[in-house]
């Protein structure tokens, strides 16, 4: 690259000096001063340069070094995730035992027409603070996908997030990314073919906060 930026600067400089020189001279001067930069050819013991009617030698090319991968998360931190007690692979009875033990219907009738609308079971937990919605989708009776998203009626939406994320932050280290999207944020995490993810949206004096599993 030094070699590189050499000859740009004397090719640059060239026009200039070529008024007071011949272009004999001028070449001259010019591989006098790059070999000296190069070659160090003020030593009197190095040979002398080549002449100056034949190429340079190209620059030696370094191979690339191989990027090391970063250290991915174990397959436990994804097969081990859990959300209210809900847990990847688990049949559909224990995903409704969990469910029912921390408070949620899954036999509301709104839970079972938004079912039919979206191909996926739904369970609600119903509060006047802070309702939950959970839903799952469950392939050969083993639980694949789910996600439960909560929401929050206060005057500091923000508050509630930030709180979540640094807890996912602390979980995942770097292999966590975030990013700022409309009215809110997600953080995410993969690996081993799975994806959690942690999102806000913020409107008004509500924040919604979903929580999600996937097999990819």
């Amino acid at each position: 690259m030094k070699f590189i930026f050499l000859v740009y600067g004397f090719l640059l400089l060239g026009p200039v000096l070529s008024l007071a020189e011949t272009e004999e001279e001028e070449m001259q001067r010019m591989q006098e001063q790059l070999n000296s930069q190069l070659f160090d050819t003020g030593n009197e013991h190095r040979q002398p340069p080549p002449p100056v009617n034949e190429p340079p030698p190209s620059p030696a090319v370094s191979e690339p070094v191989a990027e090391s991968e970063p250290a991915a998360l174990p397959v436990s931190h994804f097969t081990g995730y859990k959300l209210v007690g809900l847990h990847v692979g688990m049949n559909e009875a224990q995903a409704f035992a969990a469910l029912k033990s921390a408070g949620y219907n899954c036999n509301l009738q709104a839970a079972k027409q938004a079912q039919a609308m979206l191909g996926r079971t739904i369970c609600i937990y119903a509060s006047m603070a802070s309702p939950k919605v959970i839903m799952m989708t469950f392939i050969n009776d083993g639980l694949r996908d789910f996600e439960m998203e909560e929401e929050y009626k206060t005057g500091f939406p923000e508050e509630f997030f930030a709180r979540k994320k640094t807890h996912f932050l602390t979980k995942y280290g770097k292999e966590a990314h975030c990013k700022t999207q409309r009215r809110g944020e997600i953080c995410e995490v993969f690996g081993h073919g799975y994806r959690i993810m942690l999102r806000s949206k913020y409107r008004d004096e509500k924040a919604s906060i979903t929580h999600s599993f996937s097999t990819l």
